[in-house]
């Protein structure tokens, strides 16, 4: 009887502890998706957003031969106390945001001016704005087209500040940014961003409130952080870590890294739905054993190693394991 009791209290409290999370969660759908070639290179830059409700720009950057999907970290601005911040976060099950660490946009140009006539750029009839910087004949130019929608795309366009450190200018309704370079004497000309599409999508991006808090009173208040009050149960591994004592150091410093972000997620959004953190624990696993033979940061015994000592972990995700 007294096992039973038990079980119940723990169930209480994981039925408890989810619905509390549940309320400090904040999902944003973003249906627009811009996309931004970045100077000469294969590097793309995505813009993320809503143009239905007032929602963070979620502004991700990674190269052509992948996609925003697998995106580890991205930036969004974020209002505390009526005043906007850069912020920087990573992204976890492709849709869930933690907030770790905030930035200052260093603007290098400013004053950009509209210049008379139509240009063309691609298929595009474009808007010029243009600003003299620097060196004498060298100049920061802008282009947009207006898509005719009525749309207010300010705040999305607002974004590329922070990446060009160029001031964007207040652009009228339907109105985007199609590319910023930098034109030099004798015709050299510099591309900083080019537009190379946008397309409606339903990616759904998740914030928890809590982390959102914390990331203001800390990183911006530079205030101490109340201590956790309640410990919440978690996979075995989050407060106990016993690996192979035959892992190299490499392997050994993978391994541990893979599971502090595993515990991360977990305290911030895993309680949110057991079988889906059970899940995402294997797919990351396979995603990052992927991404360190591919690049060669491990070796094929590496790998394998790396592999077999996180299945060993699998079975302390599951809540009747929990510590």
């Amino acid at each position: 009887m007294q096992t039973i009791s038990v079980k119940w209290k723990i169930i209480v409290f994981l039925f408890i502890t989810n619905i509390n999370l549940q309320a400090q969660l904040k999902r944003y759908m973003c249906d627009q998706h811009f996309v931004y070639q970045v100077g000469q290179t294969t590097e793309l830059r995505s813009l993320l957003f809503s143009d239905k409700i007032d929602s963070p720009v979620f502004s991700l950057q990674y190269d052509q031969s992948s996609s925003f999907l697998n995106c580890d970290y991205l930036d969004f601005c974020y209002q505390f106390e009526g005043k906007t911040y850069n912020l920087q976060g990573k992204i976890f099950n492709k849709k869930y945001v933690l907030a770790t660490t905030t930035s200052q946009t260093d603007i290098q140009c400013e004053n950009l001016l509209p210049v008379d006539g139509i240009f063309s750029i691609g298929k595009f009839n474009c808007k010029k704005y243009q600003s003299k910087v620097g060196e004498e004949g060298k100049l920061v130019v802008l282009f947009t087209t207006n898509l005719n929608n009525s749309i207010d795309y300010n705040k999305p366009m607002k974004e590329f500040e922070e990446f060009s450190s160029v001031e964007i200018p207040i652009l009228a309704k339907g109105e985007i940014i199609i590319q910023i370079g930098v034109e030099f004497r004798e015709n050299g000309y510099y591309k900083i961003i080019e537009l190379v599409r946008n397309e409606e999508i339903n990616q759904e991006l998740i914030i928890s409130e809590k982390n959102l808090t914390d990331t203001y009173k800390s990183l911006i208040l530079n205030e101490r952080l109340d201590e956790e009050e309640n410990v919440l149960l978690s996979p075995s591994y989050c407060s106990i870590l016993d690996l192979n004592e035959n892992l190299g150091q490499d392997v050994r410093e993978k391994t541990e890294e893979f599971l502090r972000n595993m515990c991360i997620y977990f305290d911030n959004f895993g309680n949110i739905n057991n079988k889906d953190f059970c899940s995402y624990y294997n797919r990351e696993l396979e995603r990052e054993a992927t991404f360190l033979n591919k690049h060669k940061i491990l070796n094929s015994l590496q790998i394998e190693q790396f592999k077999k000592e996180l299945e060993r972990y699998k079975d302390s995700n599951r809540k009747e394991n929990f510590m």
